[in-house]
């Protein structure tokens, strides 16, 4: 298992030193600002009068703007653009071998190739997670900010544990995606 962890390493030291970690959170930064605009639409009739397709668009979407409708437009959000976006990061972690012409030295190093790929899954699960993790902190920022109405702890906790098991189902269908 130490070549493993070396594997993982190096799979960080090569995303870390790419725009495409950076790139892939901004990206996904767009789905709690734009839970946030329809929440904000929702709570003023005013704004929402003035947006005119939009207001028709977020009483379609979420309908209330209260914290179990933003989590839940978030798990949405992260099920349809994760799966996206997570498969273009996967794509781009086992593609770079191709594009920098690496891919035949792989079967050059001491390192087994099941521990080259598990670090490269490794690499994807991580890298998605902490984007998830991302937004839900994002999201809980703005929707404070937005003056959602008050609710209980377990709500929130239970809007996370949804957007957890969304993205952990959403990481785990990319693997076909990632093959192909």
């Amino acid at each position: 298992m130490n070549n493993l962890g070396q594997a993982i390493w190096f799979e960080l030291l090569k995303a870390r030193r790419s725009k495409v970690p950076f790139l892939t959170g901004i990206g996904f930064l767009l789905v709690p600002l734009a839970g946030g605009f329809f929440m904000v639409v929702l709570k003023n009739p005013e704004v929402a009068r003035r947006a005119g397709l939009i207001s028709a668009k977020a009483q379609l979407m979420a309908g209330v703007a209260d914290w179990p409708t933003y989590l839940e437009l978030l798990a949405q959000a992260t099920a349809i653009g994760g799966l996206i976006l997570f498969s273009l990061i996967g794509s781009w972690v086992f593609g770079r071998e191709y594009s920098d012409r690496t891919v035949k030295d792989l079967l050059a190093l001491p390192t087994s190739r099941s521990a080259i790929v598990l670090a490269k899954f490794v690499i994807v699960a991580f890298w998605s997670g902490a984007l998830v993790a991302m937004i839900y902190l994002v999201g809980f920022g703005i929707g404070v900010w937005v003056a959602l109405p008050q609710v209980p702890l377990p709500v929130i906790l239970q809007g996370g544990i949804t957007l957890a098991i969304t993205a952990g189902l959403t990481i785990a269908s990319i693997t076909p995606i990632i093959f192909f």
